[in-house]
């Protein structure tokens, strides 16, 4: 992950995380409404996804400020550990995680995800807007795979969108990289990662991409 990334998100995590808050201006209402309506269509894909996750782990690659952490504590998760490396990031989800009481059954780690080191093995993985802005994914996807016993879940942005060109250019203006995929894309990708059980979610503007780890022997 690139520096720039990394900049960026220690600038932005107030901002961001704003899109997750229950009470919201009338702007922030039309902003979700006009540009973040898939934040909330993944959100409740993938938690549909892991269903019953009592007593179950879970392993989030870059988590932000912690909301699908807190989420997954909710419903009951045994453990939940969180990557990200921006430390304005975790210092958001350790407050939300501590308000509610999970901040024991919880980890925050500050580091890029091919530098963590882990004996544990995760029942699953989230990289929710992570792979935005990776330029080389197929690494991480393979150590994602090596540390999860059930399912990754992962999104994608679309590459043709209206509002591709628009992110692409407002990303570009704050220094941040952005990477857009289609399905051609990813079924390469997940080919030369040796994922071959996925199924592709088609949300607004992502892909959601669900990988079944006890399908995947090769």
């Amino acid at each position: 992950m690139k520096p720039k990334v990394q900049r960026y998100f220690q600038k932005t995590s107030q901002n961001f995380d704003a899109i997750y808050a229950s009470e919201k201006s009338l702007y922030q209402r039309l902003a979700d409404l006009l540009f973040h309506g898939v934040i909330e269509q993944r959100f409740k894909a993938a938690f549909a996804e892991l269903g019953d996750l009592r007593g179950k782990t879970l392993l989030d690659v870059g988590c932000g400020s912690g909301r699908y952490m807190l989420e997954a504590a909710r419903r009951g998760a045994n453990r939940v550990v969180g990557l990200d490396f921006s430390q304005n990031m975790l210092d958001l989800a350790q407050r939300h995680l501590k308000h509610e009481g999970y901040d024991k059954s919880s980890q925050l780690i500050n580091r890029d995800f091919l530098e963590f080191q882990d004996q544990n093995r995760y029942n699953f993985a989230l990289a929710i807007g992570f792979f935005d802005y990776v330029a080389k994914p197929e690494n991480y996807l393979i150590k994602m795979r090596q540390l999860t016993t059930e399912k990754i879940i992962a999104s994608f942005p679309k590459k043709w969108t209206f509002r591709t060109l628009i992110r692409w250019v407002r990303l570009s203006v704050a220094g941040c990289p952005v990477y857009f995929y289609d399905r051609k894309r990813l079924t390469k990708l997940f080919k030369d990662t040796g994922l071959d059980s996925y199924e592709i979610i088609n949300l607004s503007r992502d892909y959601l991409v669900v990988i079944r780890m006890e399908r995947n022997t090769n």
